[in-house]
Order: C-alpha cells, then structure tokens, then sequence
C-alpha cells in the first residue's frame, strides 16, 4: 500500500513537472509572437493558401503539400476570419494552436523522460534549452509543415526509447500511440514514408526482441497512410501532384547535386551526372532546384535512384 502511494506520489510530481514546463515553454516563446505579430505565415504554406496553389481557399486542393497541414492551417485561418473578420486573426489563431500543440507534446516528451529516470538537473536543463532557443521559439509560431512534424518525431524517437528501455513488449497502449505518431509523420512530410522505410530495418536489427511491436505498429500506420493518401483524399477531391514522388526523393536528389559539385569527386562522374541531368544546378539550403532540372530532364525516377545507390556504394 506503501510502495502504490509512493508511485501514485512520484507519478504526480512528474505530471505537474511536466505541466510547468509546458507554461513556462509558452510564456518564454511569447517574445518571438510579438517580434513578428500575428505570426509566421511563410513559405510552404502561404504558397498553399495564396497565389500559385489557393489550395483552401478555393477548394482545389492537391497533393504538393501535406493535406493534411494544408486542411489544419487553412481551417483555423477560415475559423479566425468568420470570428474576427481578419486574415491576421486567422493566423494568429493558426500559430496560437500549433504553438499549444508544439508545447504539449515537448512537455509530453519531458514527462516520459522523467518516467525514464530523468532527474532535475536534466528537467531544468531540457527545459531552459526548449524554452529559450530562438529557433525553437521563432517556428513554435511558423505555420510550415516541419514544426509539427519534427514535435512528433520528438515524441516517437521518445516513446520508442521508453518502450526497449522497459521491455515492455506488450504494451498495447504504447504500440498504439506509436502508430498514430508515425501515421502523422508519414502523412506530414512526402519524403517520410520513404525515410522511415529505409530507416526500418536499422530499427528492427537494433532493437532486437521488439520486431513484432515495430512490425505491428509500422503496418499498421503505413496501412492509415495508404488509406488516407489514396482513397480518403480521392473522396474529398485531393488531384494528385505533378510533382509526385519527386517530391518525395529530395535527398537523393540533392545529395546528387551535391556530388556534381564536390571538388573531390572523380570528373567521370560528375560528367555522368550532367550527361543524365542537363543544366542542373544546386544550392545547399534548397532542393527544389536540384528536383526541379532533375524532374524536367526526361530522367526517369529509376535511373536517378540508381545513379544515387551506385555513388553510394562507391
């Protein structure tokens, strides 16, 4: 009885640990929301909400982006235009949400690290860190699609630290929430499936003696995925991307680029480069380029992605 109410206690103080901590992330980010009020409506999704795609707006939504994310953000917006009569009300409402979201499941994260051993020095320190790196405070209120996704990257790599570290194979619960993350990683980012399918079976050889969980929790979040990138989105009127699996395939395709322009490597390469990419150019803080000359080369996928494995193993 003793030992039930000492765990009772040690589980409650981690849970109001964990609950300070998800305020004190909110209040310390708070300087970046006012440096740059209502917030950061940039790049990717104003792309998805403006000009070239309208995609909310006008209904015509497609899959160059998450639509997933373009449906969370456009939503909120809308929800803060009809209450408030502003477009900056409505991005203020976007970011204000994600901003919650991106607190709670960091401060989630804290308190499983806590459940792990995690004493106060390293409460206080992931803390402080979370709280006050300016990165982290200026993207807490960026509507791009990297700042949810990298939140639940956070909170997967966590909990599957916790699930080997406790050897609890048969927590279903556990197994569960990690398919819904990896379900929102996938669906968040075009080129997750593909990284998290490369990065599978690492994850089955190291963490031997949890393959059934991996397995379970993998099929089934990539089952969620197919359903909801294929006949789901069908339903609600997504048009496929011109830009597809490219999309998809940014780090190959950069990491060639890359190699094309690396002093060090062989000139028969890079000339084999070229020849299979005419014209391609490359800048190393965005693979759009790099996709796009690849993309309009008359290249196929195929031939790229072998290209890519034979540098690589060279």
């Amino acid at each position: 009885m003793q030992f039930r109410k000492a765990v009772e206690g040690k589980v409650a103080h981690q849970k109001k640990a964990a609950t300070i901590a998800f305020f004190i992330l909110l209040v310390c980010w708070t300087p970046a929301l006012i440096a740059g009020f209502p917030g950061y409506f940039t790049y990717d999704s104003g792309l998805g909400w403006l000009e070239q795609w309208g995609q909310y707006s006008t209904g015509n939504l497609n899959a160059h982006h998450p639509v997933l994310h373009t449906l969370f953000v456009g939503s909120l917006i809308s929800v803060g235009q009809v209450l408030f009569d502003s477009f900056n009300a409505g991005v203020l409402l976007a970011v204000f949400v994600q901003a919650l979201l991106v607190s709670f499941l960091l401060s989630f994260s804290l308190y499983q690290l806590l459940n792990l051993g995690m004493g106060k020095k390293g409460l206080v320190a992931s803390t402080v860190y979370l709280a006050l790196n300016p990165i982290i405070q200026l993207f807490a209120f960026c509507t791009t699609k990297d700042v949810l996704f990298s939140a639940f990257v956070v909170v997967y790599v966590v909990l599957l630290f916790r699930l080997v570290h406790e050897k609890d194979k048969s927590n279903t619960a556990r197994v569960i929430l990690l398919s819904v993350l990896l379900f929102l990683i996938c669906v968040l980012r075009s080129n997750a499936i593909v990284a998290f399918l490369l990065a599978l079976p690492i994850q089955l050889l190291l963490l031997k003696g949890f393959g059934k969980s991996l397995a379970v929790s993998a099929v089934a979040a990539l089952l969620a995925c197919g359903l909801f990138l294929g006949p789901i989105s069908s339903a609600i009127g997504v048009k496929s991307s011109p830009i597809g699996l490219w999309n998809a395939l940014c780090i190959p395709e950069q990491q060639l680029a890359r190699t094309a322009f690396s002093p060090s490597v062989d000139s028969a390469d890079k000339d084999e480069i070229f020849s299979m990419f005419p014209g391609l150019e490359y800048k190393d803080n965005l693979s759009d380029i790099a996709r796009n000359t690849m993309m309009n080369s008359g290249t196929s996928k195929g031939e790229m992605m072998k290209e890519w494995i034979r540098l690589g193993v060279k």
